[in-house]
């Protein structure tokens, strides 16, 4: 008779203990899917955002690869310009060459004429006679020769002056033309890490053709330390600075100080796109 209740009372109590075992598992179960639902969370968003660092990455390196095409596209089409430039110039400087010998030759050979007409100094005058006519007869025609001369002598300078002309205008082309190629192949290079001309910036005057270490070092006395100081100058000061560090007054605008400095300003990225890359 005392053994049925102490079995109740043991199958009550290993009940009792399973349904609490069953609670804390269900407890435990609750508590780990809580704390799950965050981090997929953060895991899918942390996805995200690695997907779009990926696409931003590979857009700007396509713009970049873009831009660096471009570049070099418009170096190469400068290049082509500024070789078919320097070639019309050695045309113009061959013919100013030639033109310059040929007025030489007509000079020479008008002097020539001209002391064969100049009657001789010495003896005494001949006689008038019938030859008379026929020295009329050739000192017309040596007149005649001599005014061709002069009139093709005339055409010649003038033809000399044309092309001395055109050289120059073709020199002050080539001048920008080059500048702008140089700066071109400067964008299409890669910057790398350890490039020191990329650390210096626009402080690196040494980029404006004509300006080497020691007329960097006179500029840098004289207050002009950055290319933008450069090119804000004025025509009068310009001049001014050219005494103050010992050249000639007509150099820096002979040589584009001012224009190149505002060319290297214009092709220098800005610094959004600096921040950017």
């Amino acid at each position: 008779m005392l053994t049925l209740p102490i079995a109740a009372a043991a199958l009550l109590g290993a009940s009792a203990l399973a349904a609490g075992f069953l609670a804390g598992y269900a407890w435990l179960q609750r508590r780990l899917c809580a704390g799950q639902m965050p981090l997929a969370r953060h895991r899918a968003v942390l996805a995200a955002l690695r997907r779009r660092y990926r696409q931003r990455r590979r857009a700007l390196r396509d713009a970049r690869r873009a831009a660096m095409a471009a570049a070099e596209a418009r170096a190469t089409q400068l290049a082509e310009a500024l070789r078919d430039a320097r070639e019309r110039v050695a045309v113009l400087e061959n013919n100013q060459g030639l033109m310059r010998i040929e007025r030489d030759e007509l000079m020479a050979r008008t002097q020539r004429l001209r002391v064969l007409e100049a009657p001789p100094t010495t003896g005494a005058p001949a006689p008038p006679g019938p030859a008379d006519e026929t020295r009329r007869a050739g000192l017309a025609a040596r007149d005649a020769r001599i005014h061709e001369l002069e009139c093709r002598l005339r055409e010649s300078n003038s033809r000399i002056d044309e092309l001395e002309s055109s050289l120059h205008t073709w020199k002050y082309r080539i001048a920008p033309m080059a500048l702008h190629a140089r700066l071109q192949r400067e964008r299409a290079r890669p910057v790398r890490p350890g490039n020191p001309g990329a650390a210096r910036g626009h402080d690196d005057l040494r980029r404006i053709r004509g300006i080497g270490r020691v007329l960097e070092r006179r500029l840098h006395a004289a207050g002009i330390r950055s290319v933008g100081e450069l090119a804000g100058l004025s025509p009068a000061e310009l001049a001014n600075l050219a005494g103050r560090i010992g050249v000639a007054a007509t150099r820096p605008a002979r040589e584009h100080w001012v224009e190149q400095a505002r060319a290297v300003l214009a092709s220098a990225p800005r610094p959004a796109q600096s921040a950017a890359r």
